[in-house]
């Protein structure tokens, strides 16, 4: 069984897509930044479980 899960979320800066690589045996409910791909922006990620799927939300830094 593969722990990692792969996501593409949109950067709340730019819309551009970006890969999210989470690992399923400690990324959930975790909180952490990285940065856009495109625009170089830092992205607040959190991470948890809802109805048994990841689920994540992204905001800005600055929000």
């Amino acid at each position: 069984m593969n722990p990692t899960e792969n996501l593409l979320v949109s950067c709340p800066y730019c819309m551009a897509e970006n890969r999210l690589d989470i690992d399923t045996s400690s990324d959930l409910n975790q909180e952490f930044i990285q940065d856009c791909s495109l625009c170089c922006h830092p992205i607040e990620i959190c991470v948890y479980e809802a109805s048994g799927s990841i689920a994540v939300d992204l905001k800005r830094e600055t929000d």
